[in-house]
């Protein structure tokens, strides 16, 4: 398109003026008028020369056609009236071009707040589907004349690739119904804040209430004003906005009775290298200098820092990290992340562990120190000292011996194992507190000596037998339980856990239908049979309640003597003697027994006797009453003549059966003797085999315990067999005294008979019989066992005489061994008492004994350092007196000096006195001095001016500090400085 006035309709093509004689704008050559060959956006209004074709470039344009922009601009633009807009790159370079980049559209609607000017807050709510945040007035204040929404972080920091993109949003407010809208008085739309600058857009209309007013502001210069001076912004201005935005506001409110707002979807255009169609071509992409780097190269390459003294953002400048980092603070310089196991502001010094080796670059290079290897997970050393061919390390805390290879008393590891090194020894607070260090394993860190009722590793859980909390509450408190049923205790809750068949919350009994808790080894099942009361057993034996008739530990088999095991008992054996078969009961006759009943003996001359309580055995009659037997028996023969005779006396058949009944007792009375005599026998027996004991027990008192127990066994037997002879001896006298009263009874009624029959003559036979008769009575009646009887007391006398003497000594000894024992017990206790506290003193002598170790290594080394800067002081102190001597004759120089120095004082008040006079139309000149990129060179030199001035400054005053001694010399070195310094900036000043 051709700029410029249409043609009139007289003239030709391309051809105006009034007289038709001058070629259009953008044709030459008159009267043909041809085009000019001009690029249209790099070009004026006029375009080209009308009559030889030159193109005319606008200011930063240049090129034949115009179609090239001067070497530090970029981005041809038809609307842009210079052409080609001024390379920026935050000073560093005026080399750039066009970014090949695209413009992309950023929206985050969470985090947006509404604010008043003193930073109230309002209440919002987000909906992210519709991307719009509303906030509810009507309980907010109406003395707020401003609101403003303010931009969550992903809208601020570096936004450079946002310039000449477009912010676009959308507002929303409501009154109440009935209110009259009244607008508020003009104030920013739209806030930018960064670099310590504030700047603002002002739109010129108003949104009606109630209507969505969608804002779109492009971000360029020439859109902004300051918020304060509402002067115009430049671009660099806005660069340096951009470059840290701080702050992005957009005004909320627009009349004082909107009773709600809302912000709906905010855009900000920014640049992507992929994604978008628009081309970002007002995008500067800056060829950087190494020092810089980002598209207007507004950041610091890596190795650089930021000094925030000079132009826009600052200089970036080498980060002084000795070749260890090339990262650093800006504004300060301190180093980051800095290598090769070094540390400091400057990556200067050494870590930790390492030494410096100056030997091997220009730099010094740290080298681990072998405390004790030199890999650096098993270097424990702050540092080390190289002594000729050995290294004496500095140990960490912790860590001890001449190279760090073990660990220091109350650590455990073993730093000598690639990975592996010294911890502190946790023992939860439960070890000794009269120990430096807490006791562990110095492999393990296993805790030895736990405390307070405390076990495990750590002294972490409560011993066996107690339970709590051992680390938090340390309240390890006795389990109730009783060791011989319990199994554990549990250590959190002090619950008994009981050993097989025991129950009760101590464990302290056996489960109904269990025995044997004594044995401490849990409970056994009773397992009671058929025979059983119930199915419960003697506590301690586990026999079962046997029903009558039955026995065996579980009530399993009839007693001897019974038959017929079932639910109710066994049933009694019919037997005199002998026994019988338990399923049956049928009797097995035993001893020479036979019939139905066991109760008669087979052989002839033989009698049953009553042998225990329920057994009968056959028992040969002795020499006496064998003679009584054969005349008995000879007097049998004659008995049938006799009954022939008597058949009519019943006094002689009584009589006859009496004697029969004492033939009996006789028989019985001859057992009993001989069972009497065999006792004394198994007395004496007895008795010898308790002296016996008594001599073994003398001998052996190591067995003294076991055999007394058996001697005291014997001797209660002893004593049972005793009392029973004794009591079957007098039996044996009651029966012998019956027999004697029951002759008389018989040989009474004999008597009374003779008399009856004296005149028979069959009668005098038989008085023949009853006096032969009666002389064997007389004869038996004369036997005595009054002798016998005495022996028997007489033994019995002796055997319980041993037994009490038997007693007594084991009494006298089992008193002896229990006192022995309780002495044992004492001294083993004293003993141990006095091991642990052995113990404690030795590991206070271990500790102490590492303590000196160390102290006498450190001792060394400071010994040695201190001969050595002993020698240097010896050194040192002539050196002093050397500059002694020229300090005193530097002295009459340096009072010359200080007159010179206080003439400059009054002549800097005087200067001073014309500074204020000149103050006035410095300020003015100031004010009208604009920041302009074709002055850059000259700011620079009054600042390379200015570090001249500084280092002279500095020199002066460190010749005068030395005699300082109130001050006053410096203070005037500050006001000369500070007069030379003003000076030069309102000469350079002026030249601007």
């Amino acid at each position: 398109m051709i700029r410029g006035l249409k043609a009139k309709t007289l003239c030709k093509p391309n051809i105006v003026g009034r007289q038709c004689d001058l070629c259009a704008p953008g044709y030459y050559g008159y009267p043909n008028c041809r085009a000019c060959d001009c690029h249209e956006a790099g070009t004026k209004p006029s375009i080209c020369h009308p009559i030889t074709g030159e193109c005319h470039c606008k200011e930063n344009v240049e090129g034949a056609r115009c179609d090239q922009c001067h070497l530090g601009t970029f981005s041809l633009d038809a609307s842009n009236p210079k052409g080609c807009t001024k390379c920026f790159c935050f000073g560093a370079t005026d080399r750039c071009h066009s970014a090949e980049k695209y413009r992309v559209e950023f929206t985050d609607m969470s985090g947006w707040t509404l604010l008043s000017g003193d930073r109230q807050g309002a209440s919002t709510s987000v909906s992210l589907e519709d991307e719009t945040v509303h906030a509810d007035l009507r309980q907010f204040p109406d003395a707020f004349q401003e609101l403003y929404w303010h931009a969550p972080s992903s809208y601020l920091g570096d936004q450079v690739s946002s310039y000449a993109g477009y912010l676009k949003y959308e507002l929303h407010s409501d009154i109440q119904r009935g209110d009259v809208f009244i607008p508020m008085e003009s104030r920013a739309d739209v806030i930018l804040k960064g670099n310590q600058m504030s700047i603002m857009f002002v739109e010129e209309s108003y949104p009606a209430p109630g209507e969505v007013y969608k804002g779109e502001l492009q971000l360029l210069e020439g859109n902004f004003r300051h918020t304060e001076t509402h002067n115009p912004v430049s671009r660099e201005e806005l660069m340096m906005v951009l470059a840290n935005l701080e702050q992005l506001q957009i005004r909320a409110l627009f009349s004082p009775i909107s009773s709600s707002v809302s912000l709906h979807r905010v855009i900000l255009e920014k640049t992507s290298e992929t994604g978008g169609s628009i081309p970002a071509n007002s995008v500067e992409l800056c060829l950087c200098p190494a020092n810089y780097r980002g598209d207007s190269c507004q950041e610091c390459a890596p190795g650089y820092y930021r000094d925030i003294k000079g132009l826009f953002l600052g200089k970036c400048i080498p980060c002084d990290c000795n070749g260890h980092s090339d990262q650093c603070l800006p504004g300060s310089g301190t180093c980051l992340n800095c290598q090769h196991n070094t540390e400091g502001d400057h990556c200067e010094r050494c870590k930790d562990g390492f030494v410096g080796n100056s030997s091997l670059e220009e730099h010094v290079q740290c080298i681990g120190c072998p405390c004790p290897l030199s890999v650096p997970s098993n270097n424990f050393a702050t540092g080390c000292i190289y002594k000729g061919s050995t290294t004496q390390c500095l140990c960490k805390p912790g860590y001890a011996g001449f190279s760090c290879e073990r660990c220091a008393p109350g650590y455990y590891g073993n730093p000598l194992v690639i990975g592996s090194s010294c911890q502190p020894c946790d023992c939860s607070g439960n070890a000794d507190p009269n120990m430096l260090f807490s006791d562990c394993n110095t492999l393990t860190g296993a805790c030895t000596g736990c405390m307070y009722n405390t076990a495990g590793p750590r002294c972490e859980m409560c011993a066996a037998g107690f339970y709590g909390d051992a680390v938090v509450a340390k309240n390890c408190t006795e389990c109730s339980c009783l060791p011989c049923g319990t199994d554990w205790c549990d250590p959190k809750t002090g619950q008994c856990q009981c050993k097989p068949g025991v129950t009760g919350q101590r464990c302290d009994r056996c489960q109904e239908g269990y025995y044997g808790y004594e044995t401490c080894l849990g409970c056994q099942r009773c397992d009671c049979d058929i025979g059983s009361v119930n199915p419960n057993c003697h506590a301690q034996n586990g026999q079962c309640d046997c029903r009558p008739g039955v026995s065996g530990p579980r009530c399993q088999q009839c007693s001897p003597g019974y038959w017929g095991l079932s639910a109710d008992g066994c049933s009694k054996c019919q037997c005199k003697g002998g026994s019988c078969n338990p399923r049956t009961g049928e009797c097995t006759c035993t001893n020479g027994l036979t019939g139905k009943q066991c109760d008669t003996c087979i052989k002839k001359h033989e009698i049953p006797v009553v042998d225990g309580p329920d057994n009968m055995r056959c028992e040969a009659c002795d020499s006496c009453v064998l003679l009584l037997l054969e005349d008995l028996q000879e007097i049998e023969s004659d008995f049938p003549a006799l009954e022939r005779q008597l058949t009519s006396l019943n006094t002689t058949s009584i009589a006859w059966a009496r004697l029969h009944s004492i033939n009996g007792s006789m028989q019985a009375i001859t057992s009993q003797v001989r069972e009497y005599q065999k006792s004394i026998h198994r007395v004496r027996q007895h008795a010898d085999e308790l002296e016996e004991e008594n001599t073994d027990f003398v001998q052996d008192l190591n067995a003294l315990q076991h055999k007394a127990t058996m001697t005291h066994r014997k001797a209660n037997r002893l004593m049972d067999v005793t009392q029973e002879t004794y009591q079957q001896a007098e039996s044996l006298v009651l029966n012998v005294t019956k027999i004697q009263n029951k002759i008389n009874d018989l040989i009474h009624q004999m008597n009374t008979f003779t008399t009856a029959n004296a005149s028979s003559t069959s009668a005098e036979e038989f008085r023949q019989k009853i006096a032969e008769v009666d002389a064997m009575l007389r004869h038996m009646k004369a036997m005595d066992f009054s002798f016998q009887r005495a022996i028997a007391v007489e033994e019995r006398d002796e055997t319980q005489n041993v037994l009490n003497r038997v007693r007594n000594e084991l009494f006298n000894k089992l008193e002896a061994n229990q006192q022995l024992v309780n002495q044992i017990n004492d001294q083993l206790d004293h003993y141990s008492s006095d091991l642990m506290d052995l113990r404690d003193a030795l590991n206070e002598a271990v500790n102490k004994t590492r303590q000196t170790e160390d102290l006498n290594s450190l001792n060394r080394n400071h010994l040695e350092e201190t001969q050595q800067r002993s020698k240097e002081i010896e050194k040192q102190y002539d050196t002093i007196q050397t500059t002694l001597r020229m300090a005193k004759e530097s002295l009459g120089k340096i009072s010359e000096f200080l007159q010179m120095v206080i003439n400059a004082k009054e002549e800097s008040e005087k200067l001073l006195a014309q500074l204020d006079g000149a103050r006035y139309p410095l300020s003015e000149k100031a004010k009208e001095y604009t920041l302009a990129s074709n002055k850059i060179q000259k700011v620079e030199l009054a600042e390379e001016h200015a570090k001249l001035l500084d280092e002279l400054a500095r020199n002066l005053s460190s010749i005068i500090d030395g005699t300082n001694q109130d001050g006053f010399i410096q203070r005037a070195i500050n006001a000369s400085n500070a007069y030379a310094s003003i000076i030069e900036a309102v000469k350079n000043a002026e030249e601007a």
